[in-house]
């Protein structure tokens, strides 16, 4: 990993994790400027919400246990008046399709954002938390996806469904691992 990768991963992360950059997000004037929503496919789920048009690519990939969609703008926004281009995409949640269309659609995504930042240009950086999280993980740290990505930060990822389906189904699993165990098996499909 090189030093600018590890430092811009560093900011990413000490940013989203201060509390003051959140309350700061809420106050910046880039946020009465709305995102551009893109198709990059025939799902009305596969969409990339665009901030920003200069800078460094930054993909950001919702959490939500693969279920739900959680909102991103305003992080978005935030990185976007800090001169990042910044691609919010969506995925088909666990009610759409099953695994691993999911991990397709960032793939689709990416692939979109390659196309449209044009030949020569930065592969993005790939930020995800928790279900996104684990996409994220999923997409640039193996396989085929690592050639669209620089790097991954992942916020508290889901870096094992299997696992977390098997530590919610232990007897006597708190509230919410049984309800990330839930979320597992409807991703899964079974």
């Amino acid at each position: 990993m090189t030093v600018r990768r590890t430092l811009l991963t560093l900011a990413l992360c000490g940013t989203l994790l201060s509390s003051s950059a959140a309350a700061e997000a809420s106050h910046t004037p880039a946020r009465e400027q709305p995102g551009r929503a893109y198709s990059y496919g025939p799902h009305p789920r596969q969409t990339v919400t665009v901030y920003g048009t200069r800078g460094p690519a930054l993909v950001v990939l919702h959490g939500g246990s693969w279920a739900r969609d959680t909102d991103w703008s305003g992080p978005a926004r935030w990185f976007a008046a800090r001169g990042f281009t910044v691609y919010e995409a969506d995925y088909r949640l666990s009610s759409d399709a099953v695994w691993s269309a999911q991990r397709a659609d960032v793939l689709a995504a990416l692939r979109w954002v390659a196309r449209r930042e044009g030949p020569g240009a930065a592969r993005p950086l790939l930020l995800g938390s928790s279900a996104g999280g684990h996409l994220a993980v999923s997409v640039g740290a193996y396989g085929d996806g690592r050639a669209h990505t620089r790097g991954v930060v992942a916020l508290s990822p889901v870096a094992s469904p299997y696992r977390a389906w098997r530590d919610g189904t232990a007897p006597g699993a708190p509230a919410q691992r049984r309800a990330l165990a839930r979320a597992a098996k409807r991703l899964a499909g079974c």
